[in-house]
Protein backbone atom coordinates (compact mmCIF):
# COMPACT_ATOMS: atom_id res chain seq x y z
CA UNK A 1 0.00 0.00 0.00
CA UNK A 2 1.34 3.43 -0.88
CA UNK A 3 2.41 5.63 2.04
CA UNK A 4 -0.05 8.38 1.11
CA UNK A 5 -2.95 5.96 0.69
CA UNK A 6 -2.24 4.47 4.12
CA UNK A 7 -1.89 7.90 5.71
CA UNK A 8 -5.26 8.98 4.33
CA UNK A 9 -6.94 5.92 5.82
CA UNK A 10 -5.36 6.71 9.16
CA UNK A 11 -6.38 10.37 8.92
CA UNK A 12 -9.98 9.40 8.25
CA UNK A 13 -9.88 7.03 11.24
CA UNK A 14 -11.53 4.47 9.05
CA UNK A 15 -10.55 0.84 8.85
CA UNK A 16 -12.60 -1.38 6.70
CA UNK A 17 -15.91 0.35 7.35
CA UNK A 18 -19.15 0.37 5.45
CA UNK A 19 -22.31 2.41 5.60
CA UNK A 20 -25.72 2.85 4.11
CA UNK A 21 -28.47 5.35 3.56
CA UNK A 22 -31.42 5.94 5.82
CA UNK A 23 -35.04 6.83 5.33
CA UNK A 24 -35.59 8.05 8.88
CA UNK A 25 -34.63 7.62 12.51
CA UNK A 26 -36.23 4.18 12.85
CA UNK A 27 -34.34 2.32 10.14
CA UNK A 28 -31.80 2.33 7.35
CA UNK A 29 -32.40 2.71 3.66
CA UNK A 30 -30.59 1.30 0.66
CA UNK A 31 -27.23 2.08 -0.92
CA UNK A 32 -27.04 5.84 -0.68
CA UNK A 33 -30.44 7.37 -1.21
CA UNK A 34 -30.24 9.80 1.69
CA UNK A 35 -27.59 12.47 1.22
CA UNK A 36 -28.65 14.11 4.46
CA UNK A 37 -27.16 11.31 6.52
CA UNK A 38 -28.21 8.93 9.27
CA UNK A 39 -28.87 10.07 12.82
CA UNK A 40 -30.18 7.69 15.47
CA UNK A 41 -31.31 4.81 13.20
CA UNK A 42 -32.38 1.68 15.06
CA UNK A 43 -31.59 -0.56 12.08
CA UNK A 44 -29.51 -0.43 8.90
CA UNK A 45 -30.78 -2.19 5.77
CA UNK A 46 -27.84 -2.14 3.39
CA UNK A 47 -28.16 -2.77 -0.35
CA UNK A 48 -26.69 -1.73 -3.67
CA UNK A 49 -24.19 -2.40 -6.44
CA UNK A 50 -20.64 -3.22 -5.29
CA UNK A 51 -17.68 -1.77 -7.18
CA UNK A 52 -14.02 -2.69 -7.63
CA UNK A 53 -11.69 0.30 -7.25
CA UNK A 54 -8.28 0.66 -8.92
CA UNK A 55 -5.65 3.28 -8.08
CA UNK A 56 -2.76 4.06 -10.44
CA UNK A 57 0.15 6.10 -9.07
CA UNK A 58 2.96 8.25 -10.40
CA UNK A 59 5.84 5.98 -11.41
CA UNK A 60 7.88 5.34 -8.28
CA UNK A 61 5.72 7.72 -6.22
CA UNK A 62 2.71 8.06 -3.96
CA UNK A 63 0.38 10.52 -5.75
CA UNK A 64 -2.57 8.87 -7.54
CA UNK A 65 -2.89 9.73 -11.22
CA UNK A 66 -6.05 7.71 -11.89
CA UNK A 67 -8.86 6.23 -9.80
CA UNK A 68 -11.36 4.06 -11.68
CA UNK A 69 -14.38 1.94 -10.77
CA UNK A 70 -15.81 -1.17 -12.41
CA UNK A 71 -18.95 -3.13 -11.38
CA UNK A 72 -18.24 -6.14 -9.19
CA UNK A 73 -20.16 -9.27 -10.24
CA UNK A 74 -18.99 -12.09 -7.97
CA UNK A 75 -20.34 -13.64 -4.77
CA UNK A 76 -18.58 -12.71 -1.51
CA UNK A 77 -19.25 -13.83 2.05
CA UNK A 78 -19.34 -10.95 4.52
CA UNK A 79 -19.88 -10.87 8.27
CA UNK A 80 -20.02 -8.41 11.15
CA UNK A 81 -18.81 -9.70 14.50
CA UNK A 82 -21.45 -7.75 16.45
CA UNK A 83 -24.52 -9.07 14.61
CA UNK A 84 -26.52 -8.76 11.40
CA UNK A 85 -26.74 -11.03 8.38
CA UNK A 86 -26.38 -10.81 4.63
CA UNK A 87 -24.01 -11.26 1.68
CA UNK A 88 -22.78 -9.97 -1.66
CA UNK A 89 -24.50 -11.97 -4.42
CA UNK A 90 -23.66 -11.38 -8.08
CA UNK A 91 -22.16 -8.06 -7.07
CA UNK A 92 -25.22 -6.88 -5.14
CA UNK A 93 -24.98 -6.12 -1.42
CA UNK A 94 -27.78 -7.05 0.96
CA UNK A 95 -27.10 -6.84 4.70
CA UNK A 96 -29.25 -5.96 7.71
CA UNK A 97 -28.09 -5.10 11.21
CA UNK A 98 -29.85 -3.73 14.27
CA UNK A 99 -28.39 -3.03 17.73
CA UNK A 100 -24.86 -4.47 17.96
CA UNK A 101 -24.11 -7.01 20.66
CA UNK A 102 -22.53 -5.40 23.71
CA UNK A 103 -19.55 -7.63 24.51
CA UNK A 104 -16.90 -5.76 22.50
CA UNK A 105 -18.16 -2.17 22.59
CA UNK A 106 -15.78 0.69 23.32
CA UNK A 107 -16.43 3.80 25.34
CA UNK A 108 -16.87 6.84 23.12
CA UNK A 109 -13.64 8.21 24.58
CA UNK A 110 -11.61 5.17 23.48
CA UNK A 111 -13.40 4.73 20.13
CA UNK A 112 -12.55 8.30 19.03
CA UNK A 113 -9.19 8.41 20.85
CA UNK A 114 -7.08 8.92 17.70
CA UNK A 115 -9.16 11.97 16.75
CA UNK A 116 -7.35 13.87 19.50
CA UNK A 117 -4.31 14.06 17.21
CA UNK A 118 -6.36 15.70 14.46
CA UNK A 119 -7.59 18.70 16.49
CA UNK A 120 -6.04 21.37 18.70
CA UNK A 121 -8.87 20.86 21.20
CA UNK A 122 -11.13 17.82 21.32
CA UNK A 123 -14.04 17.02 23.64
CA UNK A 124 -16.83 14.42 23.82
CA UNK A 125 -19.86 15.48 25.86
CA UNK A 126 -20.43 11.98 27.29
CA UNK A 127 -17.12 10.10 27.04
CA UNK A 128 -18.42 7.05 28.96
CA UNK A 129 -21.16 6.37 26.38
CA UNK A 130 -20.73 3.09 24.52
CA UNK A 131 -19.81 3.09 20.81
CA UNK A 132 -19.41 0.42 18.11
CA UNK A 133 -18.37 0.86 14.49
CA UNK A 134 -19.64 -1.16 11.55
CA UNK A 135 -16.61 -3.23 10.52
CA UNK A 136 -17.08 -6.03 7.98
CA UNK A 137 -14.97 -9.17 7.60
CA UNK A 138 -14.43 -10.22 3.97
CA UNK A 139 -11.79 -12.17 1.98
CA UNK A 140 -10.67 -8.78 0.60
CA UNK A 141 -8.45 -6.11 2.17
CA UNK A 142 -11.43 -3.91 2.87
CA UNK A 143 -15.05 -3.06 2.16
CA UNK A 144 -16.06 0.59 2.38
CA UNK A 145 -18.63 3.13 1.31
CA UNK A 146 -16.57 5.81 -0.43
CA UNK A 147 -15.83 7.77 -3.58
CA UNK A 148 -12.52 9.20 -4.76
CA UNK A 149 -11.49 11.33 -7.75
CA UNK A 150 -8.34 12.79 -9.26
CA UNK A 151 -7.59 15.12 -12.19
CA UNK A 152 -4.38 16.57 -13.65
CA UNK A 153 -3.24 19.83 -15.18
CA UNK A 154 0.45 19.81 -16.01
CA UNK A 155 2.42 18.80 -12.92
CA UNK A 156 -0.50 19.57 -10.55
CA UNK A 157 -3.01 16.98 -9.39
CA UNK A 158 -6.27 17.72 -7.59
CA UNK A 159 -8.87 15.40 -6.15
CA UNK A 160 -11.34 14.42 -3.48
CA UNK A 161 -11.30 11.52 -1.03
CA UNK A 162 -14.69 10.78 0.57
CA UNK A 163 -15.81 8.08 2.96
CA UNK A 164 -18.54 7.36 5.50
CA UNK A 165 -18.05 5.69 8.88
CA UNK A 166 -21.12 4.25 10.58
CA UNK A 167 -21.14 4.26 14.37
CA UNK A 168 -23.71 3.05 16.88
CA UNK A 169 -23.89 4.81 20.27
CA UNK A 170 -26.03 3.79 23.23
CA UNK A 171 -26.84 7.42 24.15
CA UNK A 172 -26.57 10.86 22.57
CA UNK A 173 -23.11 12.44 22.43
CA UNK A 174 -21.70 15.66 20.97
CA UNK A 175 -18.17 15.85 19.56
CA UNK A 176 -16.38 19.21 19.36
CA UNK A 177 -12.91 19.89 18.01
CA UNK A 178 -10.90 22.91 16.89
CA UNK A 179 -9.10 22.69 13.55
CA UNK A 180 -5.40 22.00 13.31
CA UNK A 181 -2.60 21.96 10.73
CA UNK A 182 -0.05 19.13 10.80
CA UNK A 183 3.05 18.58 8.65
CA UNK A 184 4.92 15.39 7.89
CA UNK A 185 7.57 14.29 5.41
CA UNK A 186 8.91 11.00 4.04
CA UNK A 187 11.99 10.23 1.93
CA UNK A 188 12.88 7.83 -0.91
CA UNK A 189 11.13 9.41 -2.75
CA UNK A 190 10.41 12.74 -1.09
CA UNK A 191 6.81 13.20 0.03
CA UNK A 192 5.82 16.40 1.89
CA UNK A 193 2.27 16.60 3.25
CA UNK A 194 0.33 19.40 4.93
CA UNK A 195 -2.82 18.15 6.70
CA UNK A 196 -5.51 20.71 7.57
CA UNK A 197 -8.54 19.70 9.64
CA UNK A 198 -11.49 22.06 9.99
CA UNK A 199 -13.46 22.62 13.21
CA UNK A 200 -15.89 19.85 14.07
CA UNK A 201 -19.20 20.02 15.95
CA UNK A 202 -21.42 16.97 15.44
CA UNK A 203 -24.06 15.19 17.51
CA UNK A 204 -24.49 11.43 17.42
CA UNK A 205 -27.97 10.26 18.42
CA UNK A 206 -28.65 6.96 20.17
CA UNK A 207 -28.56 4.38 17.38
CA UNK A 208 -26.66 4.32 14.08
CA UNK A 209 -25.07 7.52 12.75
CA UNK A 210 -23.21 8.30 9.50
CA UNK A 211 -19.95 10.23 9.99
CA UNK A 212 -18.80 11.64 6.65
CA UNK A 213 -15.18 12.66 6.01
CA UNK A 214 -14.41 14.80 2.95
CA UNK A 215 -10.84 15.59 1.92
CA UNK A 216 -10.04 18.07 -0.86
CA UNK A 217 -6.43 17.79 -1.95
CA UNK A 218 -3.86 19.29 -4.30
CA UNK A 219 -0.43 17.90 -5.15
CA UNK A 220 2.52 18.98 -7.27
CA UNK A 221 5.24 16.71 -8.63
CA UNK A 222 8.73 17.50 -9.89
CA UNK A 223 11.72 15.42 -10.90
CA UNK A 224 11.77 11.65 -11.35
CA UNK A 225 13.42 8.53 -10.01
CA UNK A 226 15.62 9.25 -6.99
CA UNK A 227 15.02 12.99 -7.49
CA UNK A 228 11.22 12.74 -7.41
CA UNK A 229 9.63 15.34 -5.10
CA UNK A 230 5.93 15.23 -4.20
CA UNK A 231 4.22 18.02 -2.27
CA UNK A 232 0.62 17.64 -1.14
CA UNK A 233 -1.91 19.63 0.88
CA UNK A 234 -5.29 18.33 1.97
CA UNK A 235 -8.17 19.81 3.92
CA UNK A 236 -10.61 17.59 5.82
CA UNK A 237 -14.13 18.38 6.99
CA UNK A 238 -16.28 16.02 9.07
CA UNK A 239 -20.08 16.09 9.27
CA UNK A 240 -23.17 13.91 9.63
CA UNK A 241 -23.97 12.99 6.03
CA UNK A 242 -24.17 10.14 3.52
CA UNK A 243 -23.83 11.69 0.03
CA UNK A 244 -25.61 10.03 -2.87
CA UNK A 245 -22.45 9.75 -4.97
CA UNK A 246 -20.71 7.32 -2.59
CA UNK A 247 -20.30 3.70 -3.69
CA UNK A 248 -19.84 0.33 -2.01
CA UNK A 249 -16.20 -0.50 -2.75
CA UNK A 250 -14.21 -3.72 -2.30
CA UNK A 251 -10.49 -3.07 -1.79
CA UNK A 252 -8.23 -5.85 -3.10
Amino acid sequence: MKRLFGALYLLLCLGFIVGCSDNGGSGGGGGGNSGGGISGAEELNLSGQVWAEEWIYIQGGDIPTSITYSPFTRNVEISYSLGGEGSITNGQLNFNVGTPTLDTWHTASSYFYDWRNKYRYFEISNPSAKAAGLWFSTPFDGFSREFNTVSRRGSTYTGIFQRVEFVYVDQDITIVGYGRTNFWEESNPTLKVTEITKDINITLKKGWNSIFSNINWTATVSGSGNNLTQTMEWTETVSIANPNNLRWVLID
